[in-house]
């Protein structure tokens, strides 16, 4: 199998696991169906002409195939191992010498951050461009507001786990998304004033 990326994420350490050659051949094509769809015409952050939810239905069926060819324990190693906030919180553990056990909850406070993050960004683009078969829920801006304060909240979080200020800067150095999803919330992006504030928003120091 040719050097890629997709390739060099499963030839790594995987936690201790395994893959054969058969594995490794068919973990790389599903990877590729996901990461380069439609036969690699296009590329899967894409986010003008690649809707993010396909991108999602894909992420989740290629998840099942995973956990299908690996069974459930293999896959769950693997899906951490191969997870690039896994690795980035791994890496700020190594860096700045944070124990091991911390490091589990700072890998799930930095995946659901990451996630709500996403989760906001997703909204916002809805709010500033409606797709006119698919108008925006009235409640939009309501949970928007929820997103942020749920960004903001899972900010602290990882926070006081990590217990680093250094470490925390370069996590939010690393995900550019983050401060992107805080600010999403401080103003209506057609008015120009601000939708019901969540308590605390702030941007990232």
């Amino acid at each position: 199998m040719a050097s890629s990326p997709i390739a060099d994420r499963f030839s790594g350490d995987l936690g201790g696991v395994r893959l054969t050659d058969q594995e490794l051949r068919e973990l790389y094509r599903i990877r590729r169906e996901v990461e380069h769809p439609y036969g690699g015409l296009l590329e899967a952050d894409d986010a003008d002409e690649h809707d993010s939810d396909q991108q999602a239905r894909m992420e989740r069926e290629a998840s099942e195939k995973v956990k299908a060819l690996l069974g459930e324990d293999r896959y769950a190693v693997v899906a951490r191992e191969t997870d690039p906030t896994w690795q980035q919180v791994r890496q700020l553990g190594e860096r700045f010498e944070i124990p091991a056990p911390r490091l589990e909850d700072a890998y799930k406070a930095a995946r659901e951050l990451r996630e709500a993050s996403q989760a906001s960004l997703h909204l916002q683009a809805r709010l500033e461009n409606p797709v006119s078969d698919e108008p925006p829920s009235p409640n939009a801006r309501v949970l928007l507001a929820a997103l942020v304060e749920r960004v903001t909240q899972q900010r602290e979080s990882l926070k006081g786990i990590l217990q680093n200020d250094r470490a925390m800067r370069v996590f939010e150095a690393q995900m550019p998304e983050l401060a992107l999803a805080l600010s999403s919330g401080q103003s209506d992006p057609k008015s120009g004033t601000p939708p019901p504030p969540p308590n605390s928003v702030a941007a990232p120091p």
